[in-house]
C-alpha cells in the first residue's frame, strides 16, 4: 500500500521535472538532471519491492483462499487496479526516460553497429544521459499502452496522456540497435552471450509494445502519422547509402508520404521484411517468439487492405514457407496463419489446398512412406507438420462455417423468390468454396492422423455434409429446370462424391472393440500406465461420438443425392412428356448413342451427372445399421 503511494508521489514529480527541464537553462539543467537521476534510482526501487509485495500478497492470498480471509487482499487488489487504471507518468515523460536510456548506450551501440549508427542522428540534440535500465523503461511502456489501450475513444484522459505515437520512433530505434549488436556479440565469450540474452529479452519487449502501439493508432485512426514517424529510419537508411534496393533508391519516393495504405506498404517492405527475414534465421534457436510477434505486426497491418497490394504480401509469405526451413512449430504455424491470412479467396484454398497434399507426403498414409521434409514446401516437416495440420483444420472450420452462414442467406432469397443476378453469384461462389473444402479434405483422410486431429478431422467433415445436404435442397423442384445452376453444380458435386465414397470406408474402418479391450486391462497396470489408458479410453470415446455424427451427416447427405436424381428423372419426364418436344425427346432416347456415358455427360438431366453410386448409398445404410448394431448384421440382413 505504501509502496503504491511512493510510487505515486514518485510519477509526479518526474513529470514535473522533466516539464522543468523543458524550458530550464543550461546551468539549471545540470540540477535537474541530477534530480531526475535520483528519482529514477527511487522509481526503480519502489517498483521492484510493489513487484515483490505483490508476489507474496498473491501467495498469501493462496493459502487463506479456502478460510475465506479476503479484507487486506481485497484492498490490496483495488488499490493496484487504481494504480494501473491512473498512472501519474505521462506518455512524454516516458519518451524522454526512453530517450535517455537511448543517449545512455549510443557510445556502444555506434562501436559495435557501425550499419545502425546513424540511427542515433534521428534522436534530439542535446539530450541528458540517464541511469535508467532500458528493459524497465521499456515494461513502463508497455504498461502505459494497456492503459491507454483501455480508456474510451472520447475519455479525456487520453488528451492528458499526451501523443502516444511519439514512443514509436525510439521503440524502433532500439529493436534494430539492439539487433544488429546481437549479431556482432554472437560470437563472443560468455559475457558476450549473457549480454546477448539481455537483448533478445529487450527486443521482445520493445517489438511487443511496438505491436501495442500500431494496434492503438489502427483504432485511432492515426496510423498514418505513425507510419511516418516509423519510416524516418528508412529515410535515414536511403540518405547514408545503406539501402541497395533500386526501387527505393530515390529520397522523395518515401518523404512526407501522407497516403496511410502506401505508407504501409513500405513500412512492410523497408522494415518489417528485413526484420523478420533476419529473425527467421535464428528462430529455430532463439528468435522464435520475435518472429510470432512480428507476424502479429504484419496481419494488423495489412487488415485494411485489400486487392492486388495484400495478394503481393502474401506472394511474399508463401515465398518464405516454400524456402525457408524451420523447425520450430509454433513460428511455422504462425507463417501458415499469415499466408491464409494475407491470401484473398478464392486463392487461399488454392494454397490451402497445395499444403495440404505436401502435408500428405510428410505424414504419410498407408500406401506411402512419410517424408523428412516436403519440397515444395520446407516449412513442412516432421518437427511442423502437427502445428501446419492444425492450422489447417481450423481454417477448414472456419470456412464451414462461413458456407453455413451463406446457406442461410440464399435460403431465404429461394424462398422469397428473390434469384437475381447478385444471388447467384453467391451460389455459384458457394459451390465453388465448397468444392475447394471438399480437395482440401481429401488428403486428410488418406494421413495417418493421431489423437485429437483425427477427431478435429471427423467434426469438420461431419459438418461440411451437413453444409453440403442443405446445398443439394437447392436444386430440387421447382428449381431443378434450371441448367445453369446444374452446370456450377457438377463439379461441387464430382469433388463431395469422391469425399464421400471415401468416407464410408473411414467410418466402417474405425475400431469399435478396441475400447473394451482397454478397459479390460486396467486393473493390470500402474497408476501411471493407468492414466495413460484412460486418457486412450477417453480419446476413443470421443472418436466414436465424432463416428456416429459423421455416419449421421453422410446418411443426411445420401438422401439428399435421392432426392435430386429423384427431381430430376421427373423433370426429364415432364419435358419428355410436354408439348411438340415429345417426339424429338423420343427420337433421342430411341438412340443408341443417347445411352453412351458422353450423351449423359452432355445431359444435365441424367443422373449420371450427379456422379453417386448408387450401391454406395446402400454400404452407408447397411454400415449405419451394423453401428447401431454392436452384434453385427442378423438374419434377413444383408452385409454391405
Amino acid at each position: 500500500m505504501l509502496n503504491l503511494l511512493f510510487l505515486g508521489f514518485i510519477e509526479v514529480n518526474l513529470n514535473s521535472t522533466f516539464f522543468e527541464l523543458d524550458k530550464a537553462t543550461d546551468v539549471k539543467k545540470v540540477d535537474l538532471t541530477k534530480e531526475l537521476s535520483n528519482l529514477i534510482c527511487l522509481y526503480e526501487c519502489a517498483e521492484e519491492n510493489t513487484s515483490k509485495d505483490m508476489l507474496k500478497r498473491a501467495v498469501k492470498r493462496r493459502l487463506t483462499c479456502s478460510s475465506g480471509n479476503f479484507g487486506s487482499d481485497k484492498l490490496y487488489s483495488n488499490c493496484t487496479k487504481l494504480h494501473e487504471r491512473f498512472p501519474r507518468l505521462k506518455t512524454s515523460s516516458i519518451h524522454q526516460l526512453l530517450l535517455g536510456a537511448l543517449k545512455k548506450f549510443e557510445g556502444d551501440f555506434k562501436d559495435e553497429s557501425a550499419v545502425h549508427s546513424n540511427l542515433f542522428d534521428l534522436l534530439p540534440d542535446n539530450l541528458p544521459v540517464l541511469p535508467v535500465n532500458l528493459s524497465f523503461i521499456l515494461k513502463i511502456c508497455m504498461r502505459q499502452l494497456d492503459f491507454i489501450s483501455s480508456l474510451g475513444k472520447d475519455d479525456p484522459l487520453n488528451t492528458e496522456q499526451g501523443n502516444i505515437n511519439s514512443l514509436g520512433l525510439p521503440l524502433l530505434i532500439v529493436i534494430l540497435s539492439l539487433k544488429s549488436t546481437e549479431k556482432s556479440q554472437r560470437k563472443k565469450d560468455i559475457k558476450g552471450r549473457e549480454d546477448i540474452d539481455c537483448h533478445r529479452k529487450n527486443i521482445h519487449l520493445a517489438l511487443v509494445c511496438l505491436k501495442k502501439l500500431i494496434a492503438l493508432s489502427e483504432c485511432s485512426l492515426d496510423c498514418a502519422n505513425l507510419m511516418n514517424d516509423l519510416l524516418s529510419v528508412a529515410r535515414d537508411e536511403i540518405a547514408s547509402g545503406n539501402v541497395s534496393d533500386t526501387r527505393w533508391d530515390n529520397h522523395s519516393n518515401i518523404h512526407d508520404i501522407v497516403d496511410p495504405g502506401r505508407s504501409k506498404e513500405i513500412f512492410i517492405e523497408k522494415i518489417i521484411k528485413p526484420l523478420l527475414q533476419e529473425f527467421l534465421g535464428l528462430s529455430n534457436f532463439l528468435y522464435f517468439h520475435e518472429v510470432e510477434v512480428i507476424c502479429d505486426i504484419v496481419m494488423m497491418i495489412t487488415s485494411t487492405m485489400v486487392g492486388e497490394k495484400k495478394n503481393l504480401i502474401g506472394e511474399w509469405a508463401t515465398g518464405i514457407c516454400q524456402s525457408t526451413y524451420i523447425r520450430n512449430p509454433e513460428v511455422a504455424k504462425r507463417l501458415v496463419s499469415l499466408v491464409i491470412s494475407l491470401t484473398s479467396a478464392p486463392n487461399d484454398l488454392l494454397v490451402v489446398q497445395d499444403m495440404a497434399t505436401q502435408l500428405l507426403q510428410v505424414v504419410g498414409s498407408e500406401k506411402a512412406a512419410p517424408l523428412d521434409k516436403s519440397e515444395a514446401y520446407t516449412v513442412i516437416n516432421k518437427s511442423t507438420s502437427a502445428a501446419i495440420a492444425n492450422s489447417i483444420l481450423q481454417f477448414i472450420k472456419s470456412i464451414i462455417c462461413d458456407m453455413d452462414s451463406v446457406i442461410g442467406k440464399l435460403r431465404a432469397c429461394i424462398a422469397a423468390q428473390k434469384e437475381d443476378p447478385k444471388v447467384l453469384a453467391l451460389e455459384f461462389s458457394l459451390y465453388a468454396r465448397a468444392e475447394a473444402t471438399a480437395l482440401v479434405l481429401t488428403p486428410f483422410l488418406q494421413m495417418n492422423l493421431k489423437g485429437p486431429q483425427t477427431e478435429k478431422f471427423m467434426r469438420n467433415a461431419a459438418k461440411f455434409f451437413r453444409c453440403s445436404a442443405q446445398i443439394l435442397k437447392f436444386l430440387i423442384a421447382p428449381r431443378v429446370g434450371k441448367h445453369i445452376l446444374r452446370s456450377e453444380y457438377k463439379k461441387f458435386e464430382q469433388a463431395t462424391s469422391s469425399l464421400f465414397l471415401a468416407l464410408i470406408d473411414f467410418t466402417a474402418s474405425k475400431p469399435g472393440e478396441q475400447k473394451v479391450g482397454l478397459i479390460e486391462l486396467q486393473n493390470q497396470l500402474d497408476v501411471t500406465e493407468r492414466k495413460e489408458l484412460i486418457q486412450k479410453v477417453n480419446e476413443l470415446e470421443r472418436e466414436s461420438e465424432c463416428n456416429l455424427e459423421l455416419i449421421a451427416q453422410l446418411q443426411e447427405y445420401s438422401t439428399g443425392i435421392i432426392l435430386v436424381i429423384d427431381a430430376l428423372l421427373r423433370e426429364r419426364k415432364r419435358s419428355q412428356g410436354s408439348g411438340g418436344e415429345e417426339g424429338k425427346g423420343n427420337v433421342k432416347n430411341s438412340s443408341p448413342e443417347a445411352n453412351s456415358p458422353e450423351a449423359a455427360a452432355d445431359d444435365p438431366g441424367s443422373p449420371e451427372v450427379v456422379g453417386i453410386d448408387i450401391q454406395a448409398k446402400k454400404r452407408v445404410k447397411t454400415d449405419v445399421a451394423v453401428e447401431d448394431d454392436p452384434d453385427g448384421p442378423t438374419e434377413g440382413r444383408t452385409p454391405g
